[in-house]
């Protein structure tokens, strides 16, 4: 208890010598914060219900049948055009 005690002091004699300092130290996240809100909520999502996740075959996603098979040629052209799409 007693180190955690001198290191509050510490840290209090620090914050009050650069008050700029200090001041950045919590503004700034708060800023960055809202900035990554911001653009979250700026950018309109939207879901593509088309899309067939079944031909993906990725363990990823859980609708899809966890087999890890090559793609045969017209599952990769479905899934190239939805991509490309």
């Amino acid at each position: 208890m007693r180190h955690f005690k001198a290191l509050m002091r510490k840290n209090a004699i620090n914050w009050k010598r650069t008050p700029l300092g200090s001041s950045l130290e919590v503004v700034c996240p708060i800023i960055l914060m809202l900035l990554i809100a911001y653009g979250r909520y700026a950018i309109i999502s939207s879901v593509n219900l088309e899309f067939p996740l079944e031909v993906m075959k990725h363990p990823m996603f859980p609708i899809a049948r966890p087999v890890m098979e090559p793609l045969d040629e017209v599952n990769r052209d479905v899934v190239t055009n939805l991509i490309l799409n």
